[in-house]
């Protein structure tokens, strides 16, 4: 049905076919019985009387002596879909019967896993696709039945006698795809095939033909085998460039890619697209989601398009922006240039392009993705977005930077088993290619043309990339010992045991108790062979001599497959973060699991704790970085704390952020500490504690581990080079007492206050300089010029935090400069009575209000949300309890809406949101702001609902915060006022008697006022007072 409904010459549907027949079956078949019962005298026509069959399908048609290259057939699925699952073996009949049963199950292969859409929604596209269906009159035929006219003579007359109307053609010659052959393209292979399948059912096109589009490694003369320039192939053969740049006014052009290919990366692709484009409709359809297009190698703006007519070339479409946001689109001479639209494959923007080709608005723009295919290529090629380090922690800890929470949790999985399509499913369920996309683009792989070892899975399911040398040790590090051997056995679970490498049988009988033998090294089993010894060198204990005796075989093969003295990885145990992992020893004996010694303290990789992830864009600043390396250098004793002093916004966090960032590799330890609110600090000491392995007893307090850590810091026993960072401590006199004193670290800590001045050396961090702001700006924004750039700094006052905001909002609205800064002036008079009289907080008040208009046209869930936020203490809050939202409280589309609520508001940068931990947090000027901008009834909802939020949370230090922030104290609410005692119980237990006694006297001052307290009430707060009433 589905080859009927995209070769039909009438183009009629499946729908529309199906109806036909079942009018048919009513009104009764030509030349059989009548309604009636009598015979219909309609003939039956003969054979050769009978209507010509379809035209060739689009699998048959071939043009310009180009045959079509198969497309990905169904068995070569491997990522969303499997081969069919092995019949069960029968209840019933003889035992060989049962036998063959099982032996055909296991050579099935994997076992199958539920099949999953390639595309999100087929629907979705098919009907953004529906605009390039236009119909012309057929040069043709003359006239073609008309199936809605004659279905109506037969319901009303009865007569079933066909009607015809003039006979009207597909617009679209043929749509040509050419399909990126870049090896991570294997990735998108089901994408491309079903998006393929989609085109022929649309019903816009007489034929859809693909050619292959070679762009990475192969037998070119570029560098890494890559092609020198892309080269086109149709099966085996090559195919002129030419033949497919002729004059076509009806053909379609489509490059399908992810951007990654060598070609892409280095702008040779781009010639290639303006020949393409000058003479007929060209467009990039982008198999990767747009958030990772910065990673690639297709470098886009968003440009307003407008054609002239229908069926427009490239080279006819007008543009709006003048060249300003795609310079390339207006420099003359051999670098002419012409747009290219650029689309997510099952995105948004597909309708708005479909509209632009179909002509359906001659006089209308639309906005799209747009890149300059310029008629040679770039001079100086971009280099590839690869990370160049040389270790692999250096790899890993930038890529942990730019990878999202779960492709960076299946990198971390992915790292005990061989890396393949199947694997991948397997040990992430609902992770997809975008995933694995995003560890190709952040640099943690390396493509590896063929595997040594090809076992029955490598066969169905082979991904021709590899962890980078030392990515895959740094990742072990990272999980957990019951993790990586659950990753490993769910695997070997999922394949028949004859299908097993030597390497995966050696290491489950291992982690089995049993003590195999090393295989025989072979060049077939090597891989799997150095996969296990890496993998039980992470899990260490009573593996040590395994791993040795592995070793020495592997070296006595091949000198240097698994050197001595190399970096060594191990793993964490379970419910221990792994930075508490030891080093094995493998020249010890291997003890029995009951004697093994309690793994010593000093620890084998840096500590890294609480550190919050890199700003990608960040800028700048290279005096004040050199000047802090000079002050916190390991190897020189601390004699006082370094403090970042500056006003809100300036980027002091940032600062210290990128600090840790470029020099961790010096320091041992390394260790984050928020200080906005005292009483969260001996939290972060005590899990400091434990993450130095020291002896703590489940009794002992948290103040008590302050004391603990610092004599251990003081003495340099664990680590020699650490790093203390104490974030936003305004408060000299509450953090001073948790600063070390003395020994080989460093401390460095972030504050507003200019009283640290007396007691530490200061740091002043002032906003940016100029040539930061638009370095800034058009970092984050290229399409902007200098001058826009520099008109943006000077009314925001070159404050980076105002500076951050603005450019995120002009990347989603797309709005002009010139129009963003006359809507900000507007709103700049509006506050300048309602803030206090600092420039910079003009500023940002100004910005933030801008995104906060916009924010209630799209979502006045996420607007009520911020506006409950801002009655809380400025200290993270996680989202999980938003959970507990209920009656006049929850919005309208449960935690569902909030969950887009939050979306939206860190769309609009208007939070920090933190998913590693779950938390979002808003800075202290925007409180201010929505706080003022409150009307009246606003302000009173959203204190009932900040109260709610407060008495969810867990009993922590932050929490008594929160509580004082919303006034839940003046709460007739019996939920709050529950928390509130619970909240004393809490600090009573966890020996923070200042904080406790301080709430227990605001608690009682306020209910003492009302007449609403109970005794029990009374009772229990007289508990917790310093001098009971």
């Amino acid at each position: 049905m589905d080859e009927q409904q995209s070769v039909h010459p009438d183009g009629l549907t499946a729908t529309e076919i199906a109806d036909l027949l079942w009018l048919a079956s009513l009104a009764g078949p030509r030349g059989g019985a009548a309604p009636d019962g009598s015979e219909a005298d309609t003939p039956v026509l003969p054979d050769t009387e009978r209507p010509p069959p379809a035209e060739p399908t689009a699998q048959e048609h071939l043009r310009d002596g180009v045959p079509e290259p198969p497309l990905p057939g169904r068995d070569d699925q491997a990522w969303r879909s499997s081969a069919a699952a092995p019949q069960p073996a029968p209840q019933s009949g003889t035992p060989a019967d049962r036998a063959e049963v099982r032996h055909r199950q296991q050579l099935a292969g994997p076992l199958p896993l539920p099949p999953q859409r390639a595309l999100a929604d087929p629907l979705l596209v098919e009907r953004a696709l529906r605009p390039l269906r236009r119909r012309g009159i057929s040069a043709a035929t003359t006239e073609m039945l008309d199936e809605e006219a004659t279905a109506e003579r037969a319901v009303e007359g009865g007569l079933w006698l066909p009607v015809f109307r003039p006979a009207y053609d597909r617009a679209w010659t043929e749509v040509v795809l050419l399909v990126d052959d870049s090896p991570t393209m294997v990735l998108w292979r089901d994408k491309v095939r079903e998006f393929t399948e989609l085109l022929s059912r649309v019903g816009a096109f007489r034929s859809v033909r693909t050619v292959q589009l070679i762009t990475g490694p192969g037998d070119g003369s570029g560098p890494d085998g890559a092609p020198a320039v892309p080269m086109l192939r149709s099966r085996s053969r090559d195919v002129d460039p030419r033949a497919l740049g002729f004059p076509a006014s009806s053909r379609l052009m489509l490059v399908l890619t992810d951007g990654l290919g060598p070609a892409w990366l280095r702008g040779t692709v781009t010639p290639l697209l303006h020949h393409l484009g000058r003479r007929q409709a060209l467009a990039v359809l982008q198999v990767m989601p747009s958030k990772l297009w910065p990673l690639t190698g297709v470098s886009t703006a968003l440009v307003h398009l407008r054609a002239p007519a229908a069926l427009t070339s490239n080279a006819a479409l007008y543009w709006s922006d003048d060249g300003r946001r795609l310079p390339d689109l207006r420099e003359p001479g051999e670098r002419e240039a012409i747009p290219v639209p650029v689309l997510e494959i099952d995105g948004g923007g597909l309708h708005s392009w479909a509209r632009l080709m179909a002509g359906m608005n001659v006089s209308a723009t639309e906005l799209l993705p747009v890149m300059a295919a310029t008629r040679e290529a770039p001079l100086d090629p971009p280099a590839a977005p690869a990370l160049l380090e040389v270790t692999g922690a250096d790899i890993v800890r930038r890529a942990r930077a730019a990878l999202s929470p779960t492709a960076f949790r299946l990198a971390v999985r992915l790292a005990p088993v061989p890396l393949t399509l199947h694997t991948v499913r397997r040990v992430l369920p609902g992770s997809g290619p975008e995933e694995l996309g995003e560890l190709l683009a952040c640099g943690l792989l390396r493509y590896v043309p063929e595997p040594v070892e090809r076992t029955a899975e490598a066969d169905t399911a082979h991904f021709p990339f590899d962890f980078k040398p030392g990515v895959r040790e740094e990742l072990l590090a990272h999980g957990t010992l019951r993790d990586t051997t659950q990753v490993v056995r769910e695997v070997s679970r999922s394949m028949p045991v004859e299908l097993w490498s030597d390497g995966q049988r050696f290491l489950i009988d291992t982690l089995d108790g049993r003590q195999p033998p090393v295989p025989e090294i072979t060049d077939g089993n090597r891989e799997s062979v150095t996969l296990a010894a890496t993998v039980l060198t992470a899990l260490s204990g009573p593996y040590g001599a395994t791993v040795r005796r592995t070793r020495a075989a592997l070296q006595r093969e091949q000198g240097s497959a698994v050197p001595d003295g190399g970096p060594q990885t191990t793993i964490s145990r379970p419910g221990r973060p792994a930075a508490e992992s030891v080093t094995p020893s493998l020249d010890a004996p291997e003890p029995s699991p009951a004697s093994l010694p309690r793994p010593e303290h000093r620890l084998a990789s840096t500590i890294w704790g609480e550190v919050p992830p890199r700003n990608v864009h960040f800028t700048g600043r290279q005096d004040l970085l050199d000047t802090l390396h000079g002050l916190l250098a390991p190897g020189r004793s601390m004699e006082a704390a370094h403090v970042l002093t500056g006003l809100g916004g300036v980027g002091k966090t940032q600062l210290a952020v990128e600090y840790v960032y470029r020099h961790s590799s010096e320091y041992d330890l390394v260790w984050w500490i928020r200080a906005d609110r005292p009483s969260t600090i001996p939290s972060g000491f005590h899990d400091l504690a434990r993450a130095l392995g020291l002896p703590l007893t489940p009794e002992t307090a948290r103040h008590e581990a302050v004391s603990v850590v610092r004599e251990a810091l003081r003495a340099g026993d664990l680590r020699r080079r650490w790093l203390l960072v104490f974030d936003n401590a305004d408060s000299v006199e509450e953090v001073r007492p948790f600063l070390p004193l003395g020994g080989p670290g460093a401390v460095l800590v972030t504050a507003r206050s200019p009283q640290w001045a007396h007691v530490a050396r200061t740091l002043e961090v002032d906003v940016f300089s100029r040539d930061e702001s638009t370095t800034l700006v058009r970092r984050r924004n290229p399409r902007l010029d200098e001058h826009e750039a520099d008109a943006l700094a000077e009314t925001l006052g070159d404050l980076p935090l105002a500076l951050a905001l603005a450019v995120a909002w002009l990347l989603d609205t797309g709005m002009p400069v010139s129009e963003y800064l006359a809507l900000f002036q507007r709103q700049l008079a509006a506050l300048l009575d309602e803030t206090p009289p600092y420039d910079y907080q003009h500023s940002v008040s100004a910005a933030w209000n801008l995104s906060l208009d916009r924010l209630r046209e799209e979502n006045l869930t996420a607007v009520e949300l911020l506006h409950a936020l801002a009655w809380l203490a400025p200290e993270p809050v996680p989202t999980s309890v938003f959970r507990h939202l209920d009656g006049d409280h929850a919005p309208a589309g449960g935690f569902l809406a909030v969950s887009r609520a939050v979306r939206e508001i860190n769309r609009h940068s208007l939070a920090r949101i933190d998913h590693r931990t779950g938390t979002m947090q808003l800075h202290r000027l925007l409180r201010m702001v929505l706080r003022s901008s409150m009307s009246d009834g606003e302000r009173e909802t959203s204190l009932r609902t900040a109260r709610s939020l407060a008495a969810s949370l867990p009993p922590s230090p932050s929490r008594t915060a929160h509580l004082f922030a919303c006034r839940a104290l003046e709460s007739q609410d019996s939920k709050v006022r529950s928390a509130l005692l619970d909240q004393l119980r809490w600090l009573a237990a966890e020996g923070l008697t200042r904080d406790e006694h301080r709430l227990a006297d605001a608690v009682h001052e306020e209910w003492s006022r009302t007449d609403t307290t109970t005794p029990a009430e009374l009772t229990e707060l007289a508990r917790h007072l310093p001098f009971p009433p």
